[in-house]
């Protein structure tokens, strides 16, 4: 699981998608990312995301988001991408499913 807080740009986002690499390449079936403490995410957080979620799919796991009413939200709202992910508000929720 990654728990996230901040701002996530072009420059920030990097050290989280170098430890998703890093879970990526073990054998977990599911990822959950919380974004509920996230404040901003550029299109490189989005891309980020979304390659996760296609290599999830591809080993039949899945990836999470948590997200709350955070502004996370809002961006794959806008981007239309909210229902590419298995999303949940809570993050007892998305431990449960």
């Amino acid at each position: 699981m990654f728990e996230l807080a901040g701002e996530f740009d072009i420059g920030s986002a990097m050290p989280f998608r170098s430890a998703l690499e890093e879970a990526l390449r073990g054998d977990t079936p599911d990822l959950i990312v919380d974004l509920r403490g996230v404040t901003f995410m550029d299109s490189r957080m989005l891309g980020i995301l979304l390659d996760a979620q296609s290599r999830m799919r591809v080993r039949e796991g899945r990836l999470a988001l948590c997200l709350g009413a955070s502004p996370a939200r809002r961006v794959l709202q806008v981007a239309r991408l909210e229902d590419h992910f298995d999303t949940y508000d809570e993050l007892d929720d998305a431990l449960a499913a």
